[in-house]
């Protein structure tokens, strides 16, 4: 390194540090790893859920310097909802996780001045939504907030509660399920946090309709003045357990966060009406502005009849192709459910004609939230 000064017990300088390969400034307390300078604030990311959010992404972030998480033995994984063994001790680098990897597709795409982002993740196997609001879950997502300011404070550098999201309903079958969202996603609200991020659960490998799935959409419907945002769901994963999601699902889904959290008009395609006549189903979706659906092949179901055929049809109210027909093999009332199949784990390919490249080699896709209609 070189143009080193200390500042009480900052030490900066300029050196070339991976992944770097020009010179960059640094900071650095003692024998602590040497963290990018740049911008004073830096956001927060904190992941919180049940055993969904525990799913390894097995993927390192590539801007370690710039991704801190806290220093007490527990890192980026958390406490798993245990009494923390001793306090914090400082901040050190995330590795491979959720929240690291959502921070590091975050800071790929700013402008401007490095920035620091903290990350970390108290995901509490077996938890209910209404256990994740109290407890000692919900005192170790305060202390990770608190302590993750207070570390960061030394550098000079001031914490800010950005996103909170909430990767939870493995298997909840809880009839006050929507509730128990909104009751949490007021306490994350009152906690500070700019924007609630939250995915649709497709249930486990053993079962695809538990009420979770369609609660969490309903809960995004009523979300009223919180600040809650739907990623997408998660029927699209394959699961290497019964609620385990694969590793490169699981990052993508984490670079689908980092969109998400950076465009408040984000929205996977959400079916809002649907009705029949005879033997055709028309079901409505709102989509982000400027895009239509592509013809799924799979996904949809019908209580009283087969589905013969399924396909996107233009909307002649806001000529666009945001309206999908089904075909029945009858004309009988029933319900339309898209990726709730309580025979099996939900499955779909409905979508938009959004993508994008993902660091795992394939494309990130915004998939359709899964419904059921009276029709």
């Amino acid at each position: 390194g070189w143009n080193v000064w200390q500042t009480g017990e900052v030490l900066t300088f300029t050196s070339v540090l991976a992944p770097f390969t020009y010179p960059r400034e640094y900071v650095q307390i003692g024998t602590t790893e040497p963290w990018i300078s740049g911008a004073s604030a830096a956001p927060l990311r904190l992941l919180y859920g049940d055993e969904l959010a525990l799913s390894p992404t097995g993927r390192t972030p590539a801007r370690v310097t710039q991704i801190a998480t806290l220093d007490d033995e527990a890192g980026q994984d958390g406490l798993n909802g245990a009494v923390p063994a001793a306090p914090a001790t400082g901040i050190t680098r995330a590795g491979p996780g959720f929240a690291a990897l959502s921070a590091d597709r975050a800071l790929e795409a700013m402008s401007g001045l490095a920035r620091w982002i903290g990350v970390r993740s108290e995901a509490v196997s077996g938890a209910g939504l209404g256990e994740l609001g109290e407890g000692q879950p919900w005192a170790n997502f305060l202390r990770a907030r608190d302590q993750l300011i207070a570390e960061m404070a030394p550098y000079g550098r001031t914490g800010q509660f950005d996103v909170a999201t909430i990767m939870h309903g493995a298997g909840d079958d809880s009839p006050t399920y929507e509730a128990d969202m909104m009751a949490l996603a007021s306490q994350i609200t009152a906690a500070g946090a700019r924007q609630i991020n939250v995915f649709a659960p497709g249930g486990t490998s053993e079962r695809g309709d538990y009420a979770s799935a369609l609660a969490t959409v309903e809960a995004f419907r009523n979300r009223g003045a919180f600040p809650m945002r739907i990623v997408a769901p998660l029927y699209p994963c394959a699961r290497t357990g019964v609620a385990t999601i694969a590793a490169d699902d699981m990052t993508r889904l984490a670079e689908l966060d980092a969109l998400c959290a950076a465009d408040p008009a984000w929205l996977p395609p959400l079916a809002f009406q649907a009705s029949r006549t005879g033997n055709i189903v028309t079901i409505d979706f709102e989509t982000m502005f400027g895009h239509h659906l592509i013809n799924p092949t799979t996904g949809f179901s019908y209580s009283s009849a087969a589905v013969t055929g399924v396909q996107v049809v233009n909307d002649p109210t806001i000529n666009a192709f945001t309206r999908v027909q089904v075909t029945l093999a009858s004309a009988v009332a029933g319900t339309i459910r898209y990726a709730i199949n309580p025979a099996g784990p939900a499955a779909g390919d409905l979508r938009d004609d959004w993508s994008s490249p993902s660091i795992t080699g394939g494309n990130l896709y915004r998939y359709a939230l899964p419904f059921e209609f009276e029709v």
